[in-house]
This record gives C-alpha cells, sequence and structure tokens, in this order.
C-alpha cells in the first residue's frame, strides 16, 4: 500500500492526505465497507493500519485489530499502545 501511495504521489499533484485516501478509505467505499475498514472515526472499525513516517513514508509499525504486531528496528514510534510484539 505504501508503495501505491508513493507512486501516486510522483505521478500526481495530490497531497499525502489525499493519496492515503485513496489507499485506504476510498478502496473501502466502493466494496461497501467503509464503516469497518480505511478509518478509524467508527467504533467497531478493524483498526488494522500502517504507521508511517509523516515525511518518508517508510512504514514504522503495524497495528492488527488495534495491537501492535510489527515495530521497525530502532523506530521512533511510541510504545505507549497496547503491544503485542512476540
Amino acid at each position: 500500500m505504501v508503495d501505491c501511495v508513493k507512486e501516486l504521489l510522483r505521478a500526481t499533484s495530490c497531497s499525502k492526505g489525499e493519496a492515503l485516501l485513496a489507499a485506504s478509505q476510498h478502496p473501502a467505499q466502493v466494496l461497501g465497507m467503509a464503516t469497518q475498514r480505511g478509518t478509524l472515526s467508527h467504533w467497531g472499525a478493524a483498526a488494522d493500519l500502517a504507521i508511517v513516517d509523516a515525511d518518508t513514508l517508510d512504514v514504522q509499525a503495524t497495528v492488527i485489530a488495534g495491537d501492535v504486531v510489527w515495530k521497525k528496528p530502532n523506530s521512533q514510534f511510541s510504545d505507549r499502545i497496547r503491544t503485542k510484539i512476540n
């Protein structure tokens, strides 16, 4: 997904926010899953997401069902949310 966002940014004049919505919320809307996927603003949404660096969009952590399941080594990502990293 991040590679698609980076390519969209390279090929168009859209903002990072617009590119991220195009890769997450918009596909969920097309599939009729806008309250379960592609959003965190609905109670009961899946809470599956990639935490990315705001500047580089490099993935810093992966969250599944609200639990951190992967974290980039030496990442600056905060451990303040619940974690299930083995």
